[in-house]
């Protein structure tokens, strides 16, 4: 069968045709639901070093104080979208380590794997057949461990900060007797024991 020739008449239609099907596109793709701003997935990491840029190029000004106490170092903070419209289109985000966070602008940093777990949780540290003496107790720090390539855990216990260093398998999530477990102490729980 021999392909059909198509003259000029009925060229200009199908392109007219065309043309109207690549604007409702683009109308469709103008519209406010594909206007949202993207959520960035929370990614993790640490500062081991100051980057080259002094921190004034980096750091958000109202932060710089915060920021000397706790960069660098082992601590994993979490990176997230910044909430103020002003700060998130000058280009910062914002890491974040248990209730404090300070607003950045891109900058080296090494990617962590994140346990799930974070500053302020509760957790049952196990007895693991009487290796260790079972508690319960609060992270009061997370730490990356280079040498090791390990996240560390320093938990709180009766008000002290304690001075062993532990690891993911030592503790589980827990709670009080009268609050249920949250989402997130239940995926902890079930990738643990799913890798048992």
């Amino acid at each position: 069968m021999e392909p059909k020739q198509i003259d000029e008449a009925e060229n200009r239609i199908l392109l007219e045709g065309f043309a109207s099907t690549l604007a409702a596109m683009r109308v469709e793709g103008d519209s406010a639901e594909y206007r949202k701003p993207v959520n960035m997935l929370p990614r993790h990491g640490v500062f081991f070093r100051w980057p080259e840029q002094p921190a004034e190029d980096w750091i958000h000004p109202d932060d710089m104080e915060l920021a000397a106490g706790m960069l660098p170092g082992g601590r994993i903070f979490q990176l997230q979208q910044c909430e103020d419209k002003q700060d998130r289109q000058a280009g910062y985000s914002v890491i974040s380590y248990g209730d404090l966070a300070i607003r950045v602008l891109p900058a080296m940093w090494l990617p962590v794997d994140d346990a799930g777990y974070k500053v302020g949780d509760r957790v049952e540290v196990l007895a693991k057949n009487g290796a260790q003496q079972p508690f319960i107790g609060t992270l009061a720090e997370i730490t990356y461990n280079p040498v090791t390539r390990r996240i560390e855990y320093r938990i709180e216990f009766r008000s002290m900060v304690l001075k062993k260093k532990y690891f993911e398998e030592d503790f589980r999530p827990c709670c009080r007797l009268e609050e249920p477990l949250s989402k997130r102490a239940r995926a902890i729980l079930n990738k643990a024991s799913v890798s048992i």
